[in-house]
């Protein structure tokens, strides 16, 4: 299976996905259906290519659509759980750390201003 390597921070298909979607939806509204069928399969597509990005760094390079469904299947629930655990565990660590750190600050203020002179 052909996949290209991506940086997740410089992928685009999520908003490439989201303009097919709104073009799919106002060709329905005007009657264009071979518009709309033709822009609601380059949102699906490129919505599979922004997860896979997301999930794995890789997006589908091939030619055969059996290749970026299996590619699209390995993106499990689990492994999305666990992203998701790690970044509620980085920032259940940097907000203790703001309490501590302001816990110190206001500590040090009461000290410097009531001590007695």
């Amino acid at each position: 299976m052909r996949v290209r390597h991506i940086g997740k921070s410089l992928f685009k298909n999520l908003r490439k996905s989201e303009e097919c979607l709104d073009t799919a939806s106002e060709s329905l509204r005007t009657g264009r259906w071979n518009t709309a069928v033709i822009n609601a399969v380059h949102c699906g597509i490129s919505a599979c290519d922004a997860l896979t990005v997301f999930m794995l760094g890789v997006r589908h390079a091939g030619e055969r659509h059996e290749d970026a469904r299996s590619l699209f299947q390995t993106v499990s629930r689990w492994a999305a759980f666990k992203m998701a655990w790690k970044d509620a565990a980085r920032i259940y660590v940097i907000v203790v750390i703001l309490l501590a750190l302001g816990a110190l600050w206001e500590m040090t203020i009461l000290f410097l201003f009531l001590r007695p002179t």
